[in-house]
């Protein structure tokens, strides 16, 4: 039952982890490999350790980084850590090998260290190992997991908890964004409501038919006012050919003119 809550409460500090820095903390241990050795916990070892958390516990660990055995840890209390040997029955490594030297880690909620036993233990089926005296712990150096995210502060998504910028920082552009706009801008991610309409006409200042509204140009501008310069009028004739004819000209249709 107890390696079962340890079980639990492992699962529990995974499912929490927010993605910092952790380590890869070895599970507790399950199983009966039908050999064993026992290491005595004592209190004055038990209360070196310092753990602060309710769920730490020991493993123990073969040359090869295998898991044979853990123990709950916290409160002080004496206790006994069995370690398991390999099950000569199969043909997997299941435990460790005899004579084999054992190491030790320590897991204190989401820290781990390497616990240095003040009694060396090598793996002897049906042996008793005392630790009667303090541990010597040193703490493991994680790597560090990335957090993705904008690291830019200046953007309207910027994380600060971020450790590796993914390029999604995002900023706002203020302009017009309706296209139909004479002054749509279309880098602009967010109307500032500066959208103007459309309107034509000549746009040269110099023109004489500049229309001052105007913001789009129509290519109407005239620079020379036309001047009313009347008819080419016919000249009156002066002349003799020595032929010619007559039209006579009334009264009715001198007056109509």
């Amino acid at each position: 039952m107890k390696k079962l809550k340890l079980s639990l409460l492992f699962i529990l500090i995974v499912l929490s982890s927010d993605g910092s820095a952790q380590c890869d903390l070895p599970i507790p241990f399950e199983g009966n490999t039908g050999s064993n050795m026992t290491v005595m916990l004592t209190t004055a070892f038990i209360t070196s350790l310092d753990a602060t958390e309710e769920n730490a516990y020991i493993v123990a660990l073969t040359e090869s980084g295998l898991t044979i055995g853990s123990e709950a840890v916290y409160g002080g209390a004496q206790t006994s850590l069995a370690l398991w040997g390999d099950d000569s029955q199969t043909t997997e490594v299941d435990g460790a090998l005899a004579n084999e030297t054992i190491s030790f880690q320590l897991v204190n909620g989401t820290d781990l260290y390497d616990v240095v036993m003040p009694t060396t233990v090598s793996y002897i089926t049906n042996n008793l190992v005392p630790q009667l005296a303090a541990a010597q712990l040193t703490l493991v150096a994680c790597e560090s997991s990335p957090v993705l995210g904008c690291m830019d502060a200046t953007a309207d998504n910027y994380n600060m908890d971020a450790t590796e910028d993914d390029g999604s920082c995002s900023y706002t552009v203020l302009g017009c964004t309706d296209s139909l706009a004479f002054n749509y801008d279309s880098l602009a991610n967010t109307d500032d409501g500066s959208c103007e309409a459309v309107v034509v006409g000549c746009t040269d200042a110099t023109a004489f038919n500049y229309n001052s509204a105007a913001n789009t140009d129509d290519n109407s501008c005239q620079f020379d006012e036309p001047v009313d310069e009347g008819c080419d009028l016919p000249v009156v004739f002066e002349g003799n050919t020595g032929s010619n004819m007559t039209v006579m000209l009334t009264t009715a249709f001198i007056t109509s003119l």
